[in-house]
């Protein structure tokens, strides 16, 4: 309790400076990056208990991360920047699920649990990859599909078994879809 300013690590930093800052239980917090010297545990914890603060206490946060878990987490509302201009400034849950253009949606990603996968053709409009990569999450396992270069993934059961080097088919969830302009690369379902 009784440390030396001097002798923190950058993590105790950090988190000394978001304690200080909320003890003063202000009305706003503008907070840049500020778990990105924690650990995995104590990043989430600390995420926890930013979201209870401004909940609790109605704490307006500006909080600038290239987390999109932390964003969406944390957020009520999230603003997607490029080069210093606004893409979209939604709800989570609509930028999730109708990003603005071709810049959200990529960064945003494509939604795992929208792909499945099977080890038999389904559909017609399967289409077949390698298995680049397995994770393992407890009750759901990741797996990174590897088509032309480019890495999908799809989050499955933990009992479906699949190895690295498999060859798999996939596909995506129609009505799940998002086409874009590709002039424009706006989202040809959000007007505006």
């Amino acid at each position: 309790m009784y440390r030396n300013i001097n002798k923190l690590n950058l993590s105790e930093l950090q988190r000394v400076a978001l304690a200080r800052t909320l003890s003063t239980k202000p009305s706003l917090m503008l907070l840049d990056e500020p778990l990105s010297n924690l650990d995995a545990a104590l990043r989430e914890k600390t995420r926890v208990e930013l979201k209870h603060f401004h909940d609790r206490w109605g704490i307006t946060m500006i909080y600038v991360t290239h987390d999109q878990i932390e964003a969406i987490s944390l957020a009520n509302r999230v603003a997607i920047m490029k080069q210093g201009k606004l893409q979209q400034y939604d709800t989570a849950r609509t930028i999730y699920r109708e990003p603005a253009n071709v810049f959200v949606a990529q960064f945003i990603g494509i939604r795992p649990e929208h792909i499945t996968v099977s080890k038999t053709k389904k559909s017609e409009t399967a289409l077949t990859a390698e298995v680049y990569a397995v994770e393992p999450l407890g009750l759901e396992t990741i797996l990174d599909l590897e088509i032309d270069d480019t890495i999908i993934r799809a989050l499955v059961e933990t009992e479906y078994s699949a190895e690295v080097g498999e060859r798999m088919y996939f596909g995506a969830a129609v009505d799940k879809m998002n086409l874009f302009d590709a002039e424009t690369e706006r989202n040809l379902k959000v007007k505006g």
